[in-house]
């Protein structure tokens, strides 16, 4: 009998475990065109004291760590690609789903979906992804140029 709570307690915990479809650039442009804010496709490295990133907490019900102070260094995507040279002071926000909180990698080269709040360029990290992408391929590139010429496709 023992044995039977105890697995039964194992499914429980495995089954409210954070489950994520793999995000790619398509999928995240599309939902980018969907909020009101003006959003930065970017190609480069974050770089930031990962020291600040938030530790999962398995008690942790869902909160909204402090932004941490990044800076970006690649470039812009246009119309022809990531051409346009782009180096500018940007907060990276992680985001929180109940004890899970989304997190980057400092000086590690990724495409970056960006969110002009304000003045501030801020770079939302849910725990899902779906907006910072490493192991840059010349597929995910060209994507990112079809999605920003209007042939967007998965």
């Amino acid at each position: 009998m023992k044995w039977l709570v105890a697995a039964l307690v194992l499914v429980a915990s495995e089954a409210a475990s954070l489950s994520c479809m793999r995000p790619t650039i398509a999928d995240s442009f599309a939902r980018a065109e969907e909020v009101p804010e003006d959003i930065y496709l970017l190609k480069g490295t974050l770089t930031f004291d990962e020291r600040l990133l938030p530790e999962t907490d398995m008690l942790n019900d869902g909160w909204t760590p402090s932004p941490i102070a990044a800076q970006f260094r690649g470039f812009a995507l246009n119309r022809e690609g990531f051409t346009t040279r782009y180096d500018r002071a940007v907060s990276l926000q992680p985001l929180c789903v109940g004890p899970w909180c989304g997190g980057a990698a400092s000086g590690e080269e990724a495409i970056i979906f960006a969110k002009v709040m304000g003045d501030d360029l801020v770079i939302e990290a849910p725990a899902c992804g779906g907006t910072i992408f490493y192991n840059v391929t010349s597929a995910m590139e060209q994507q990112a140029i079809d999605c920003m010429n209007g042939s967007c496709s998965p």
